[in-house]
């Protein structure tokens, strides 16, 4: 329902990041408002939980079992006092529902309808009203100075860590590990002493350090940054293994002349067909491969499981940016910035998959043993995300120049 919206939600999602807020979204439909009654869809219920403000799940049915909490909505003049219903109706399942009272007087169907969360409370406005749009222009509006309120920054360990970064930057251009696309990472991680870590925890007492090259043309970072790497939940997936992915989709590599799926997947079919989709009915982002009007499911991840992946991967990340050139006929890097975030955003996870902000490559080949013998190897499932959108996925970062602190 969310992509009927007729407001563009990326825009939202940059919006409250910029204040480390996540949200909450609702596209109500006509029948929706004339019946006062709303879905509460898995996303929405997620974000209740996760900002332990109600759990669906522990929820019985029946009006005995409605939940009434105060809300406030956003009007021309402010906020107006008012109420939020969540309840779990007798009849079949009880699929969850959620009534904003008042809000038919202040949403048309298919407005977005943004909810979040401050000292418990519930707060709702419609960005598809151009009154409330001016609001978000405005640093000064009711709506920005409560999100500026509301909103969250946590930074620990930075002054150590920046401290070392530093020692390093002074050394200038320094010769790289490996002569491979990882080099950049392999390289500072060897000059701080930290083991190679590609999918357990942080680096760093707590800090995750993801490093990148800078374009020697533009000096600004062209490259996606790799998130975390994160296998597909086999037990809920059609196919259940890498070799059963390479055997049904994979190509000739022109290299090796062996078969493999070195390919990126977003929100569109890319040129095999393969692309991700959010279902928001069974939680989970699904890997599908589209032929003409059909589309299959190839694999599949839960959606907590990537969200818990993403949130234990960057509670505090240092993304450290590099300068390159060739000496010697070898990559040096120079590593001059930092960019430091904390606390990801993880309700917007599944919103950026379905927007194309966060995609996933495969890395599967096929390789010839020793003996002679034929084995599937994988280097990952990797998610990652362009780095003009890393700002919606966490709050506002920290740039540090190494070259001038």
């Amino acid at each position: 329902m969310l992509n009927r919206s007729d407001t563009d939600i990326k825009a939202v999602v940059s919006y409250l990041a910029k204040y480390s807020i996540e949200g909450g979204y609702l596209v109500p439909t006509q029948t929706g408002l004339e019946k006062s009654i709303l879905d509460a869809h898995e996303s929405l219920r997620k974000f209740f939980k996760q900002n332990s403000y109600h759990d669906y799940a522990m929820q019985g049915q029946g009006g005995e079992n409605k939940v009434v909490k105060q809300a406030f909505i956003l009007s021309e003049s402010g906020w107006i006092e008012t109420s939020v219903s969540m309840y779990r109706p007798s009849t079949k399942a009880g699929d969850p529902r959620i009534w904003i009272s008042g809000l038919n007087r202040f949403a048309n169907a298919w407005n977005l309808v943004v909810l979040f969360l401050h000292e418990g409370s519930l707060y709702v406005f419609n960005v598809s009203n151009p009154s409330i749009q001016k609001q978000i222009t405005d640093d000064q509006s009711v709506l920005s100075t409560l999100l500026k309120a509301a909103g969250n920054r946590t930074s620990r360990y930075e002054a150590e860590l920046l401290g070392l970064l530093k020692e390093i930057s002074e050394k200038g251009f320094i010769p790289s590990t490996t002569n491979a696309d990882s080099g950049v990472g392999d390289t500072l991680e060897a000059l701080l002493g930290i083991r190679r870590n590609s999918n357990r925890a942080p680096d760093y007492k707590g800090i995750e350090i993801k490093s990148s090259r800078l374009n020697s043309r533009t000096g600004r970072q062209e490259n996606r940054s790799t998130l975390f790497s994160k296998i597909p939940n086999w037990e809920i997936s059609r196919l259940k293994s890498a070799r059963e992915i390479l055997d049904n989709y994979g190509y000739i590599s022109s290299s090796s002349g062996r078969p493999a799926l070195q390919v990126t997947l977003k929100h569109i079919p890319n040129a095999q067909g393969l692309y991700l989709a959010f279902n928001d009915v069974d939680s989970k982002i699904q890997s599908l491969f589209r032929h003409g009007e059909r589309s299959e499911e190839v694999v599949a991840w839960k959606v907590d499981e990537l969200e818990n992946s993403l949130r234990e991967k960057h509670k505090n990340t240092f993304w450290v940016k590099a300068k390159t050139t060739e000496i010697h006929g070898s990559e040096h890097f120079h590593y001059v910035q930092v960019v430091a975030t904390s606390t990801p955003l993880v309700s917007n996870f599944s919103q950026l998959v379905d927007l194309g902000s966060i995609q996933m490559d495969y890395t599967i080949s096929e390789k010839v043993k020793p003996d002679g013998g034929l084995k599937v190897r994988d280097h990952g499932y990797l998610w990652k995300i362009a780095p003009e959108d890393i700002e919606l996925l966490f709050p506002p970062p920290k740039v540090f120049d190494l070259l001038a602190i």
